[in-house]
């Protein structure tokens, strides 16, 4: 027995692979000799003699063909191709400059190749790893991933016969097999996701019921079960179209207790073509989007009905975007990484995607260089997909988050999602990419990459223009109402739509009889009261003084009888010559004579006497009173007069069938615009408020006319901001240039607003700077 302890071996890198055992010990084992190799971290490998000779072959200097020359007839290729496997394995071989390690058997056909002995190498060796390779020996959902369970020996607790369920997934592949059908469900889904987002108001009240946790848990579980049931039962129909083999079907456990149904993609559908197998890797993602396709279109008809249906749609839609997101993510090894690893052709198509990203090599990889199409394609399309999904988050869920809890909720839940798609990443990237040492070859940027460095530079120092944008809705220079200003009922129109009318002009005539009569009256009324006036002025006439006079002499004659025949009453009374009742009667009348008389000489004498000036007075007043009411009068005769307040356009078509409608007090009957100088009212965001003056130029965009950009240029800015659709605005008011006359009042459209020229690369990141200096500020303690 004999032992040998080797030093670490510091030499230059050889070109080819070379045995690097930390330690070598020979032992007896009978009558045969037996050679223990340690590695660096003490493992072991046990080799007998022929082999141990075999190995010392692999010194870095010998090619492969080399080596089975040195070996004189004791190996051919392949037993050296399984000896190397053994001892890279082991840790005891490094690979050369110009020969990496053998690759690991990633199949049980590999696997047990290698452990035989290297007889023959099984066809397609090294073997590909994307989808339906075999990658994960063992592993449930080999070509489709299966969240929450990988890694488990036998991915179904409870197998169920898949036939009953075969209808369902049939409903729901239409869709996926017929291309027509396919094509007219990715049209629906982006006005689904349109019509969402122009609704969402209505949609966030809808959702007021969820916000019960039991509510929210017995919601979320009947959601879940149904997108799980029609995503599994379209994969086992896809199977059983694609292979005609009926797969393994039935329930495992999430978390060990949530009951999931799960349609087996091992064996037949690997075997299939690989047209096959994108749509067997499809059939749940389209049975998602079905879902929330279904679910938007639901809720948008149904959101107006009492019933608790609105917000169960919306629960639909919300599991079915979670279940599509999760499962199209092409970080992760689920649906959407597959379907881009056999739509692209590429094998190990994140690892090797990350590999020339970062300029790592794997010294088991001698493959050709990988194209550079499909990678920039790999690496726009994760881009494109965590764009979508950090938009929707910080919309939706951050953005309430933020109202209730502050910046504090946003950055708890910005960091529970970062862990659970990091750990949907760890946990389910492919083993292969952590075998073998794998080294930084590359830590700087290649020449290529200094060059895009470079430019990346030079164009964010490139001035560019910064232009806000916002809304806009043309206005006329000028708008004035025509309204009833009197009750009545319409009796001529002279003009129409379209109509340029001057100011003062008569557009229509109301009913106004009974307003000349209350003018015809008023002016009898005030005649009256001016003569009166005049006669008080002239005093009484001679025959007026005379009949005055007359009526006192007649007036004292009757006096004087009544007081005769009172006399004789009295002395025939006192001789009871006549009764009591005719003496009364005769001294009753007498008193009546005597006060006519006082009355017919008061009057002479009123008559006598010249006017008295609260007379005077008192019918003044009454002029006036009059003459007030008449002008009221003949305004309300004047208001049947519809006039234009201003020189303008007609642009009310109710003057069309105006004869003949009856206006109330305040009615609108026309609208006159001038529209000589057209304006544009732009709602601008306050954030970009700022950086915005007076008499700066502007460009605008209409939607009637989207080819054509009217010139501007900005008159007024308000001086509050306001409450917007989207949050708050400041209104800024600008005049248009049209010289074709082709804009109308009304019109809507976007408005871009010069603000200066900036390097281009404070333009593209102002948003994400003022969120750094004005929202991650107030976060702070």
């Amino acid at each position: 027995m004999s032992s040998d302890t080797a030093k670490p071996d510091r030499r230059p890198r050889p070109p080819f692979r070379r045995l690097a055992a930390a330690g070598v010990e020979r032992k007896l084992k009978g009558k045969h000799e037996l050679v223990v190799l340690r590695n660096e971290a003490g493992a072991e490998l046990r080799l007998n003699a022929s082999e141990f000779a075999l190995a010392q072959l692999f010194d870095g200097q010998r090619n492969a063909a080399a080596r089975v020359d040195a070996s004189n007839g004791r190996a051919d290729e392949a037993a050296m191709e399984w000896l190397a496997l053994r001892l890279a394995e082991a840790g005891l071989l490094k690979s050369g400059r110009r020969e990496p390690l053998p690759v690991p058997p990633q199949t049980d056909a590999e696997a047990a190749w290698a452990h035989g002995g290297g007889a023959s190498a099984p066809s397609g060796f090294p073997p590909s790893t994307a989808a339906g390779s075999l990658a994960s020996p063992g592993g449930p959902g080999a070509i489709s991933g299966l969240i929450g369970v990988r890694g488990a020996a036998n991915p179904l607790k409870i197998e169920l016969d898949p036939r009953p369920w075969m209808p369902i997934g049939a409903a729901v592949n239409l869709t996926l097999t017929h291309p027509t059908l396919r094509w007219i469900m990715w049209v629906l889904a982006v006005i689904a996701l349109f019509a969402f987002w122009s609704h969402r108001n209505e949609a966030t009240l809808d959702a007021l019921p969820l916000l019960g946790p039991f509510r929210l848990l017995i919601l979320g579980l009947f959601c879940s079960t149904v997108v799980n049931v029609l995503g599994q039962s379209a994969r086992a129909h896809a199977v059983r179209r694609s292979t005609h083999e009926t797969p393994r079907f039935g329930l495992n456990f999430r978390w060990g207790f949530l009951p999931q149904l799960y349609c087996d993609t091992e064996g037949p559908a690997e075997r299939a073509p690989t047209r096959a197998r994108v749509r067997i890797i499809g059939s749940a993602l389209n049975a998602s989007l079905v879902v929330f396709v279904v679910a938007i279109y639901g809720w948008l008809i149904l959101r107006r009905h009492p019933s608790a249906l609105p917000t169960v749609m919306l629960g639909l839609a919300g599991i079915s975007m979670i279940s599509l997101l999760f499962r199209a993510n092409p970080l992760a090894s689920h649906e959407g990484y597959y379907l881009l690893a056999h739509r692209l052709g590429m094998p190990d198509l994140r690892d090797r995607a990350r590999a020339a990203l970062l300029g790592y090599g794997k010294p088991w990889d001698d493959r050709p260089k990988v194209a550079r199409a499909p990678l920039i394609l790999y690496l726009a399309t994760v881009v494109l997909y965590w764009a979508a999904v950090l938009t929707l988050l910080v919309i939706y869920p951050a953005a309430w988050l933020e109202r209730l809890f502050g910046g504090t909720g946003v950055l708890i839940f910005l960091g529970v999602m970062a862990y659970v798609f990091f750990e949907q990443y760890r946990r389910n990237r492919s083993g292969r990419g952590r075998i073998g040492s794998m080294k930084l070859s590359k830590f700087l940027p290649s020449r290529t990459g200094w060059i895009v460095i470079g430019i990346v530079i030079v164009v964010g120092l490139i001035p560019y223009p910064y232009e806000p944008s916002g809304s806009l809705v043309i206005l006329p220079k000028d708008r004035a109402d025509t309204r009833a200003l009197i009750a009545g009922d319409v009796r001529e129109v002279f003009v129409s739509e379209g109509v340029h009318v001057d100011k003062g002009q008569e557009i229509a005539r109301l009913s106004d009889a009974a307003q000349k009569a209350l003018v015809a009256t008023s002016e009898a009324k005030l005649k009256r009261l001016e003569a009166e006036l005049a006669l008080a002025h002239l005093g009484a006439r001679g025959e007026e003084i005379a009949l005055a006079e007359q009526h006192v002499k007649t007036a004292r004659v009757r006096a004087n009888f009544a007081d005769a025949e009172e006399r004789r009453m009295n002395s025939a009374y006192q001789r009871r010559a006549v009764a009591i009742q005719d003496y009364e009667r005769a001294k009753g009348t007498a008193d009546v004579q005597q006060e006519e008389l006082a009355e017919a000489q008061s009057n002479l004498t009123l008559v006598k006497a010249p006017t008295r000036e609260e007379s005077i007075t008192a019918l003044e007043a009454e002029i006036e009173a009059e003459k007030a009411q008449l002008e009221y009068a003949r305004l309300q005769l004047e208001y049947t007069r519809i006039r234009a307040p201003i020189a303008g356009t007609v642009v009310s078509d109710e003057l069309m069938f105006a004869i003949g409608q009856y206006y109330e007090v305040g009615g609108l009957i026309a609208t006159i615009e001038e529209t000589g100088t057209l304006m544009a009212e732009v709602r601008l965001p306050e954030s970009s408020v700022g950086s915005i003056e007076t008499d700066t130029s502007a460009e605008v965009k209409v939607w009637a006319f989207p080819g054509t950009t009217f010139k501007g240029t900005v008159t007024a800015i308000a001086p509050n901001a306001e409450q917007g659709e989207y949050g708050k605005v400041v209104r800024v008011l600008m005049t248009l240039d049209d010289p074709d006359h082709r804009l109308r009042p009304e019109m809507t459209g976007q408005a871009k607003i010069y603000s200066g020229w900036y390097p281009s690369a404070y333009v593209f990141t102002r948003a994400i700077v003022r969120f750094l200096l004005i929202e991650v500020w107030s976060w702070l303690p």
